[in-house]
């Protein structure tokens, strides 16, 4: 649902079209009510049915959902994967046809997904198939040449490991894609529990961050599984930091961080790499960082868009007047985190004045 009280409506870009929000809700909605083409079998609620012959140009369509990256930050399709119910943690596929991100109505994590079919319609989003009834979150997909038996896709999830784990830890775990068919999950060993947010290089690096020590460690391969090292004091000892997204080549980092300088209750920071160095972080700015919290970054494969999460509000509340409020609340423009783009022009902008100590 879209806030009515929005006087001038937010706009979206898809296929070089500048359309606003509300039209292609209103055209969502609509297929969402007659068009929809579900599989048959006992996996049809999970395998995302497509939405056939109603997607006109204003909606996604095409690889990374036909976005052009802007410069200023947009709301991720409205009504599609935006909602009241809040999301974050977006991911694209190595080609751009599929999308995974957390989807979390109430006080617990799910790993939902959307994928793009031949004619370039993306399916109805839908609970990830590899997905279980534990709280699962922060889906990250690998770099292509990190795991060579097809698309390996990361997450977290809090499910046991035996049915002997009566109190069960986040860890990290992975399912792969090779001819169109996800693998079951498994955890990565050699990890310690309590970890989130798994972001990996194409040399089989994987980054992290675990909640209780407010740190971000770098877990490099071994013959006995990881040996993980924080990283430098730079990074970690000014703040609570996490959700680190490390670039393919780990020539640069960018974390959520709840540093005294930021511009709200948790920011968005980058760390740019000279060899074992890492610069001082730069924050994002306060274009992309809000008043508000940002967290969970990614930058797509293709390196164009800057995905996010932000609990900013496009409008604010009235209130004066609960009626209002409580319709504000049904509509993803609630307070809650929703997903957003943005070009990454920054990123080369500000390693032209990154800082090494």
């Amino acid at each position: 649902m879209f806030l009515p009280s929005i006087k001038a409506p937010a706009l979206l870009k898809c296929r070089g079209r500048v359309v606003p929000a509300v039209l292609v809700l209103g055209m969502f909605g609509l297929s969402c009510q007659s068009e929809v083409q579900a599989p048959s079998g006992r996996d049809a609620s999970r395998s995302g049915a497509f939405v056939s012959g109603l997607h006109p140009p204003e909606g996604p369509h095409g690889p990374y959902f036909g976005l052009i990256p802007t410069d200023s930050p947009e709301l991720l399709l409205p009504g599609f994967v935006s909602s009241h119910m809040g999301e974050y943690n977006g991911t694209f596929s190595p080609d751009g046809r599929s999308f995974f991100y957390t989807v979390h109505p109430g006080d617990k994590g799910h790993v939902a997904y959307t994928t793009m079919d031949a004619e370039g319609n993306w399916s109805t989003p839908a609970i990830a198939p590899f997905s279980t009834a534990a709280t699962e979150y922060d889906p990250l997909f690998a770099p292509v040449g990190h795991s060579p038996s097809g698309e390996r896709l990361y997450f977290c999830s809090e499910q046991a490991l035996s049915p002997e784990d009566s109190m069960p830890q986040t860890r990290i775990w992975y399912a792969e894609r090779d001819g169109g068919r996800w693998s079951p999950a498994q955890v990565l060993e050699g990890l310690q529990g309590g970890a989130y947010f798994p972001s990996s290089t194409t040399d089989g690096r994987i980054f992290y961050n675990r909640w209780q020590e407010g740190k971000i460690f770098e877990a490099v391969p071994s013959d006995s599984g990881y040996r993980s090292k924080a990283l430098p004091e730079c990074i970690n000892s000014r703040g609570n930091v996490g959700d680190p997204f490390v670039a393919p080549d780990a020539s640069y980092l960018i974390f959520r961080a709840y540093y005294p300088d930021g511009e709200g209750r948790g920011d968005l920071y980058i760390s740019y790499a000279d060899g074992d160095r890492w610069s001082n972080p730069q924050n994002l700015g306060a274009l992309i960082n809000s008043a508000s919290e940002e967290w969970c970054p990614a930058v797509s494969p293709d390196g164009r868009l800057f995905v996010f999460a932000s609990r900013r509000l496009l409008v604010p509340y009235a209130e004066s007047d609960l009626k209002a409020m409580r319709q504000q609340a049904k509509t993803e423009n609630n307070g809650r985190f929703n997903v957003y783009v943005v070009s990454t022009s920054f990123i080369e902008r500000l390693r032209a004045s990154a800082v090494w100590e």
